[in-house]
């Protein structure tokens, strides 16, 4: 079971975005931030997580190992691979748009990822109020992938990590916030 699910993320991570190599998030996140770049501070009640439900979440794994959700934010949902083998949320230029974001916006900051594909250049930007399900996170950061770099999007472990427990096993990944 254990290689299996070591296997399975393996799989899953060849196909996500593997590695960041130049990422300073924590400037781009802080007070510090330039115009243009991304607005950090989000109260509670503005982001509208109060509703979220503390049961955990039971995603289904697939014929080929993925988990599969809806991510959803105030301004649309799209399906994404739950990946436990990608670093950070990754998304395509074309489910960034349906979130309400803007791909090849000149003013955002830019980073290195590789992918199972090679190197990519993708725009890092943050989502607000972001659910999976039930679960809800007040920000999530992502990376804005170019055209045709990312056949779907991925849910990393930058959204994983906010949460309580994360389990794989039995057919079945379980999300507790």
């Amino acid at each position: 079971m254990f290689k299996w699910a070591v296997l399975t993320a393996f799989v899953v991570g060849m196909a996500a975005v593997l590695a960041v190599e130049t990422l300073d998030l924590d400037h781009l996140m802080s007070d510090e931030a330039q115009p243009g770049e991304i607005e950090a501070a989000v109260s509670e009640q503005d982001a509208g997580c109060e509703d979220a439900k503390p049961e955990p979440l039971s995603l289904r794994l697939d014929g080929s190992g993925h988990a599969w959700g809806t991510l959803q934010t105030k301004a649309g949902e799209i399906r994404v691979v739950v990946d436990t083998g990608a670093s950070m949320t990754s998304l395509s230029s074309e489910d960034a748009r349906r979130l309400g974001l803007v791909p090849h916006d000149p003013k955002r900051k830019r980073a290195r990822f590789q992918t199972a594909n090679g190197v990519v250049i993708g725009e890092l930007d943050r989502l607000l109020n972001v659910r999976l399900g039930h679960l809800c996170v007040y920000t999530l950061d992502v990376a804005v992938m170019p055209p045709g770099a990312l056949s779907g999007s991925l849910l990393g472990m930058d959204f994983m990590r906010k949460m309580r427990k994360v389990e794989v096993g039995r057919g079945r990944v379980v999300i507790s916030q």
